[in-house]
């Protein structure tokens, strides 16, 4: 199958896009751009899913009546016409993160002459006059490990940050994208929250977002029953300050999601299992990023007399208690395969 062919990309500094020439288009099966290993999965190489989900717990296509959060359930099915794929390097450098780096997928637009532009991220400097910028020729993501305890069982996390150009306001935190996942004792991730900013309130129509894993929603369903009204999902609870957008399903291998990325707001659209079909129509163009540590990101800040020592990374936050968010299930011990 065809890849597309590029003539020339440039950045255009007034905007922070990237701006290349398509000359020959052609649609792509997104699971073929990744190592076998971190793309085992049943749609597109007969492996079966880890655990097989019921029939009652696959809703990512209804839209139920008296649903609130029925646009939000929805943006998770949008389909880019185009996208620019970034997958990590062979030689990352992230202890303990590495297998569950995400897989980017930006949208991307394409003119009438066929050149695409879409927003790019990278690499955090210092700059001479004590601000930050984004080295966008290096392509970046930063990634560390930490604990958290849900109803005293303590879990890792894994977190990854990324930053977007801005040049209207680096320091901005809508300038950074960031997701978390919190690893059960097996490796397999049981959720991933959407960062958010610092002090950012959250309400019915700017809930917490979080990603459950299909094991762990087996668990939810388990011991309480169908979704709560309005809800699609057995492990949302009644608040308003959440929302499980979408049920992950479990891959034969721990392993990162795909993340969509919307091309205007950069916000991020859905998180998806590298299991499940693409919703992309054509790649217009295929990169590696540098998958590098947290540290780097907290020795930038120190150079500049920034801290982070407010807990914050760079004004983005995750939730302390994310089980207070959801229907936590008594036993998320993972279930065998």
């Amino acid at each position: 199958m065809k890849t597309p062919m590029l003539n020339t990309c440039e950045p255009r500094p007034s905007t922070g896009t990237l701006h290349c020439r398509v000359t020959r288009p052609a649609l792509l099966i997104l699971m073929s751009l990744v190592p076998v290993t971190m793309s085992a999965c049943h749609h597109h190489l007969n492996f079966a899913p880890r655990h097989e989900a019921r029939a009652s717990t696959k809703r990512a296509t209804e839209n139920p009546s008296g649903d609130v959060f029925a646009t939000i359930y929805q943006r998770t099915e949008r389909n880019f016409a185009n996208a620019a794929f970034f997958k990590p390097s062979a030689t990352s450098i992230a202890d303990g993160a590495g297998e569950l780096a995400p897989l980017i997928v930006i949208e991307a637009t394409v003119d009438g002459l066929g050149y695409a532009t879409f927003p790019q991220f990278g690499a955090i400097e210092p700059s001479d006059n004590g601000q930050l910028t984004i080295d966008t020729t290096r392509p970046t993501i930063y990634a560390g490990t930490g604990q958290i305890e849900l109803r005293g069982v303590k879990f890792q996390t894994v977190t990854f940050v990324w930053f977007h150009e801005d040049r209207t306001n680096l320091k901005a935190c809508m300038a950074a994208g960031a997701i978390r996942a919190v690893v059960g004792d097996d490796g397999f991730p049981l959720l991933w929250e959407i960062g958010r900013c610092t002090g950012e309130p959250t309400s019915r129509a700017n809930p917490r977002m979080l990603y459950v894993s299909s094991s762990l929603e087996l668990e939810a369903e388990d011991r309480y029953g169908p979704p709560l009204t309005g809800r699609r999902h057995a492990i949302e609870s009644d608040t308003a300050e959440s929302v499980v957008p979408r049920i992950i399903e479990d891959g034969p291998i721990p392993m990162g999601p795909y993340v969509y990325i919307d091309r205007t707001a950069r916000h991020i659209t859905t998180l998806l299992c590298r299991c499940s079909p693409s919703q992309m129509d054509a790649i217009v163009t295929t990169a590696t990023y540098s998958l590098q540590s947290l540290v780097q990101v907290m020795e930038v800040l120190a150079s500049i007399g920034r801290s982070s020592d407010d807990g914050t990374l760079c004004g983005i936050q995750f939730s302390t208690s994310p089980e207070l968010l959801v229907r936590w299930p008594r036993s998320v011990a993972p279930r065998t395969p």
